[in-house]
């Protein structure tokens, strides 16, 4: 086994064990475990790359850094949405920040990008209409509404921007995109589940398709470099 599969599969195990945590409510363990997730793939690149980082590696690493602040904020031991929100709307914006220069130049969009694009509009205002109706309905702050329409359509642009991303990279470009998927659908899953209407194994859905995401966006990125 290379060393690239020994590495994802040991991630993948302390994913399954997060995962497991949650779903019997150990929190205990959750509190431990879950805070090492993105710490892991930070070692991960570091491994992959020898630690020879580049400029926008940082980038790559800054927004992996908060992401393992929204995890802590959001496991049982502190269990501060805002702030976990927060976290992970830093997350996103470095991704934007790195994904941004990758932009293809002119955007050519055909037919495929348009029905991908497409859905992922239609998922990203169909999210918005409900969470928000739902949050008006029971009287919630306006600044919670606010903030999560902000992070709903930086989440949404990260999804764009991976989209029309050049192709100069074909795994890079697919491995990127698929991850912004997947945070899309994640987050989504984890609004609906929060705030509209509980979901069964909610902590399933949500958990695997986060921790698969960043994989893929980490691993994404590494792939620029033609390994």
């Amino acid at each position: 086994m290379s060393k690239t599969k020994i590495l994802f599969s040991l991630y993948a195990l302390l994913s399954a064990a997060v995962i497991w945590s949650q779903l019997i409510h150990a929190d205990a363990i959750q509190n431990i475990l879950k805070p090492l997730l993105m710490p892991s793939l930070m070692l991960i690149y570091a491994l992959l790359l020898n630690g020879k980082f580049k400029k926008k590696d940082y980038m790559l690493l800054a927004a992996l850094f908060f992401s393992m602040w929204g995890d802590a904020f959001l496991m049982p031991y502190f269990d501060i949405f805002m702030a976990g929100l927060g976290s992970f709307l830093t997350a996103h914006i470095f991704y934007l920040i790195l994904f941004i220069p990758e932009l293809e130049k002119p955007i050519k969009l055909n037919t495929q990008k348009k029905t991908i694009a497409t859905i992922g509009f239609i998922f990203y205002v169909f999210l918005v209409v409900l969470i928000l109706s739902k949050l008006i309905s029971t009287a919630q702050s306006p600044i919670l509404m606010v903030a999560i329409f902000i992070y709903a359509s930086v989440l949404f642009s990260v999804f764009i921007v991976a989209l029309l991303r050049h192709q100069l990279a074909p795994k890079s470009y697919q491995y990127i995109l698929i991850g912004s998927a997947l945070f899309l659908l994640s987050d989504g899953l984890l609004a609906i589940n929060k705030f509209v209407e509980p979901m069964w194994l909610s902590r399933l859905w949500v958990m695997s398709t986060y921790t698969a995401a960043q994989a893929f966006l980490m691993y994404g990125w590494y792939k620029r470099y033609g390994k």
